[in-house]
């Protein structure tokens, strides 16, 4: 898979990646606004991409599992809410078999690490998780370093990121870990639909 840093998400105009993560930051004081036609579209824009590719990568039967944080109040995220609803909804009509969905805790140094997990966390995951085909992530992982991996269980699960969130550590994992990243393009477009806005990283 070919990393590429991305910087933090920002506003663009209408651009979708900066619509939802204008949503997952919205204070907790605030109602969280219903999302406009043009998120929900490339949510779902976003789920058949998913479901194309966790096929391609766990195969028909293969078991899957969903991955997502413990949300807050505030951290209510429609976007990514609509898609893994999405994508959990048509595993079985892709030939796919829903092993199990998990939530891991929010990190409680996410504001000074920047990562949603913890390594502790994502680590016992995997191994919990050993023989899956396939990890879908709706959160991005933590920065894991090449001897993290080697005591990682091998075999191991394949893992796909899905995400609209901004995603810069991808740069720092090791080649590899990730099969398939799904995630907004480092420059928002002016026009709001899932090409324009979400780049397939392989």
């Amino acid at each position: 898979m070919n990393h590429r840093s991305m910087p933090p998400s920002r506003v663009t105009g209408m651009g979708v990646a900066a619509l939802a993560a204008a949503l997952v930051l919205a204070p907790a004081c605030r109602r969280t606004p219903t999302p406009p036609a043009e998120l929900t579209q490339a949510a779902d824009a976003l789920t058949a991409a998913a479901l194309d590719e966790g096929l391609a990568l766990a195969g028909a039967g293969g078991e899957i599992v969903l991955v997502d944080v413990e949300r807050t109040p505030e951290m209510a995220d429609p976007f990514s809410a609509r898609a893994l609803a999405g994508v959990r909804a048509a595993l079985t009509t892709r030939g796919l078999l829903l092993r199990a969905e998990e939530r891991l805790p929010i990190n409680p140094e996410i504001e000074r690490t920047g990562e949603a997990v913890r390594k502790s966390d994502f680590v016992e995951l995997i191994r919990r998780h050993a023989s899956a085909k396939l990890l879908i992530l709706f959160v991005p992982p933590p920065a894991l370093t090449a001897a993290d991996l080697a005591a990682l269980p091998n075999p191991r699960p394949k893992i796909m990121l899905v995400s609209n969130w901004q995603v810069p550590q991808l740069a720092k994992l090791p080649k590899g870990f990730i099969q398939v990243a799904i995630v907004p393009r480092a420059e928002g477009a002016s026009t709001v639909d899932f090409a324009s806005q979400f780049e397939v990283i392989k």
